[in-house]
């Protein structure tokens, strides 16, 4: 569909139906972006989840929230619903099955 009417309207997503959005609409960008260089990361890096994703190499956002949630994969939160953050070195850890 390439027209788009610009008529108002809303549309109500819940929390996963807005990550599966943002990820389809990231999937898609990343195809006609330029591939931004990852910053070289030492071992105490701290990563915010893209970052995380992509050390990872999970297909999502969601499905860092989902391993994160279900399998206990290392993260720093300072309080309840802030941002999720992830040592570089913790990670590597959990690949490698050492936590």
């Amino acid at each position: 569909m390439k027209g788009i009417n610009h008529l108002p309207f809303t549309v109500t997503l819940d929390e996963d139906q807005l990550e599966h959005l943002a990820d389809a609409v990231a999937a898609r960008i990343a195809g006609r972006a330029p591939v931004a260089h990852d910053r070289q990361l030492d071992d105490d890096a701290i990563l915010d989840s893209r970052e995380a994703v992509n050390y990872l190499r999970l297909p999502s956002l969601n499905a860092l929230h989902r391993l994160t949630a279900a399998e206990g994969i290392p993260s720093l939160q300072r309080v309840p619903r802030d941002r999720l953050r992830f040592r570089k070195r913790d990670l590597g850890d959990w690949l490698a099955g050492d936590v």
